[in-house]
């Protein structure tokens, strides 16, 4: 087999072994982190049209130092007077179906430290590693629960 014959199959057979590498990646990082909060939170539809938009956001799931899943500069969230919606960017969001937790349904967001950017540990379920939220949609998501909270408190006092 010459060289130019060669590279008949090397060619096609480096295409499809990348799309089939990167499909167990995505899946992989499915499996990991992000399908054990879909439940009945998936969302089929897009977050309502007022929703405040924040693409290209960084979000680990879980806290730990021993493999956390990392969404570096991939996710796109939504803040809405209903809650938050989460989702990862179109390279990512096979076997990535978009989340929706009501306020209700956040347990905490706290602010957490960071050496290079501001960061927020919103907590969803006891049972669940906590999301770590990064930059201005963690900040959006803290100011939103912390004001859905503010409106619980004051309706139960009047």
């Amino acid at each position: 087999m010459e060289g130019s014959e060669l590279l008949i199959y090397i060619i096609p057979g480096f295409f499809l072994f990348f799309a089939a590498m990167w499909l167990g990646i995505i899946k992989l990082l499915s499996v990991l982190g992000w399908s054990k909060y879909v439940d009945d939170r998936a969302m089929i539809t897009e977050p309502p049209p007022d929703a405040q938009k924040f693409s290209m956001q960084t979000m680990t799931i879980g806290g730990g130092i021993f493999f956390p899943i990392n969404y570096a500069n991939c996710l796109n969230g939504w803040v809405h007077s209903t809650g938050v919606f989460l989702r990862p960017a179109f390279m990512f969001k096979l076997f990535h179906p978009m989340l929706h937790y009501r306020w209700n349904q956040i347990e905490s967001v706290e602010p957490a430290t960071a050496i290079l950017s501001k960061r927020f540990k919103m907590t969803v379920r006891r049972d669940l590693r906590p999301f770590m939220i990064y930059g201005a949609l963690g900040k959006a998501v803290h100011d939103g629960w912390m004001q859905q909270r503010g409106r619980q408190s004051g309706s139960a006092s009047i």
